[in-house]
């Protein structure tokens, strides 16, 4: 699991110097942001007038005649409350921390660049339905008429690192859910490390530590093998990668549910308990949608339109994590011969890897920082960020390519918006049929007495 919390760690001790340095400035700045949450606000290409209602904690309620002036107001809501939380999740989506925070973020945003979150959230653009796009680019337009409204009057952060956030495109809307997707993918650390033990103990030795499921036997696709052969300087430079993995320790998310044929009212009881990192302000943001098909609350994400977990007019449900492998990690041979070191092996033949040249902006820096990255039909080649091995006096190349489901363009937003209007069981688990995101746990209650569970995602075959 990526360390999420290391990355938010730094940049808070760099935003507190940075605060204690512009002094008074910044304290009174501080009170500048504060949304506006009565009167009448105007949001130009809103089909008709949109009703947003908050109550004593805080939480809006929006009540429009439209999906599309729904998910206006939404980003409009989330801009008012969450824009630097918004800013900053945004540049870890894209590998883009460097640029406000120098040095320091340099190796987070080269491992997100290689991965390419960015470059698949651009990608998912042009696949997206009518639908999703219309409420994503509707979304978008609530976000940037509240920061051209605001341009004087922006959060502190922005003030303290001197830097205005660009206007908000599609794309960053769908960067973000593929961060989430990596930080609930977590067994790339468990791949190396079984390589490590079959490399130590043999196959069959490392077979007996792990549990056997004969009445499920594991499928190995024709002419796929388990590679051994790789060295113990390879593997030792493949386990410094997991600098980038958090240890996930203490997590481990719950939800349940209760029949109504067991509770007193007749109605199933659903609980969730997501067991997401802890940050300040927290990941979630709750919110009530209330507009064209769209009668929906419960738990958002700022950055993205929606809701995440909760319940509509007919059903309820709760998300954990399935901790289902879905990262693989694929030696791949190179042609020593090839200048352009692009050529790799295939079944028998040769294939070209695709080269992608990521520029990274580094404050403080008067040279961008050049990260090449090669792309198999597997996924990019990772060990590029692993250190060089030449201080051990060895110099074998090892270079391996991720598989991850995640890494496909499809975003995962298409099916939370059909969850969003699911009416009963059948049209929720065909709303879940074609999720791109790590299998996940699907608790479900529905007004008619009924519960459920479902597990949704993909698999790398």
């Amino acid at each position: 699991m990526f360390s999420l919390g290391q990355i938010g760690k730094t940049a808070g001790i760099l935003l507190g110097t940075a605060a204690g340095i512009a002094g008074v400035g910044a304290l009174a700045a501080l009170r500048r942001p504060v949304p506006r949450t009565s009167g009448t606000l105007p949001l130009p290409g809103l089909r008709a007038p949109v009703q947003v209602l908050r109550d004593r904690w805080g939480v809006p309620h929006i009540y429009a005649r439209n999906s599309a002036d729904l998910f206006a107001a939404q980003g409009y809501c989330h801009a008012q409350d969450r824009l630097w939380q918004m800013e900053f999740q945004r540049r870890i989506a894209y590998g883009e921390l460097a640029e406000l925070f120098g040095a320091v973020a340099l190796d987070s945003d080269r491992f997100v660049r290689v991965l390419g979150l960015g470059r698949v959230a651009r990608r998912e653009v042009e696949l997206l339905s009518e639908e999703a796009r219309q409420a994503v680019e509707a979304y978008v337009h609530g976000i940037n008429t509240y920061i051209r409204q605001h341009s004087g009057n922006l959060p502190v952060e922005f003030t303290v690192l001197r830097v205005r956030p660009r206007p908000w495109e599609p794309a960053d809307v769908l960067a973000w859910p593929k961060f989430i997707a990596l930080s609930l993918s977590q067994n790339w650390k468990l791949e190396l490390l079984r390589a490590r033990i079959v490399a130590a103990v043999g196959p069959e030795r490392a077979a007996a530590l792990e549990p056997s499921y004969r009445d499920q036997p594991l499928i190995i696709p024709a002419g796929a093998r388990y590679d051994t052969d790789m060295g113990e300087s390879a593997l030792r430079r493949a386990a410094a990668a997991e600098r980038f993995i958090n240890d996930g320790a203490g997590q481990g998310s719950n939800a349940w549910a209760v029949s109504g044929a067991r509770s007193a009212t007749g109605f199933p009881l659903l609980a969730n308990d997501p067991h997401l990192p802890i940050q300040i302000p927290s990941v979630w943001y709750e919110n009530h949608l209330s507009g064209g098909e769209y009668h929906v609350t419960g738990a958002s994400m700022p950055g993205v339109p929606g809701i995440l977990i909760g319940h509509n007019e007919h059903i309820a449900w709760g998300i954990t994590n399935g901790m289902v492998d879905v990262q693989d990690l694929y030696q791949e041979r190179f042609d020593p011969n090839d200048p352009a070191g692009l050529r790799y092996e295939y079944r028998g033949g040769w294939e070209q890897a695709e080269l992608v040249r990521e520029e990274i902006v580094v404050r403080g820096q008067r040279e961008v920082v050049i990260e090449e990255v090669r792309i198999t039909r597997h996924g990019p080649v990772i060990t590029p960020l692993v250190p060089d091995a030449e201080r051990d006096g060895e110099t074998e190349d090892l270079p391996l390519a991720l598989r991850w489901t995640s890494l496909d363009a499809a975003s995962p937003l298409e099916s939370f918006l059909r969850v969003n209007r699911a009416h009963d069981w059948e049209s929720f688990r065909e709303a879940l049929d074609d999720l791109n995101l790590p299998p996940l746990n699907f608790t479900y209650a529905d007004v008619d007495g009924h519960i459920g569970y479902t597990l949704a995602g993909r698999v790398p075959v």
